[in-house]
């Protein structure tokens, strides 16, 4: 799943006018999300243990693109992204998890 958010954050570039997630990538995203949510029942779903999750990911995230010597648009955009990408990861592992 964490390579599914990388790559949807390293989509098409905002400022351009692209298309932020391509259909693909966002499709490889819902499926990758759906299959981590199957395996956390939602009943025993920590909200505390899931935001620390998500803090986590994005600390990956952060350190990943500072490692890539971006510009700060580009790094910027890709941050956007991740957290548009991680909401709809977030979204669609929770409903296969009910």
């Amino acid at each position: 799943m964490v390579r599914a958010l990388l790559n949807a954050a390293s989509g098409a570039s905002e400022s351009a006018g692209e298309t932020p997630i391509d259909d693909e990538r966002l499709q490889t995203l819902v499926l990758m999300s759906a299959l981590y949510g199957a395996n956390k029942p939602r009943e025993r779903l920590d909200p505390q243990a899931l935001y620390e999750e998500m803090a986590e990911l994005r600390h990956a995230v952060w350190h990943h693109l500072r490692g890539q010597g971006l510009a700060p648009q580009t790094a910027t955009d890709r941050i956007l992204r991740f957290d548009r990408a991680l909401s709809t990861a977030l979204r669609a592992a929770l409903s296969v998890s009910g």
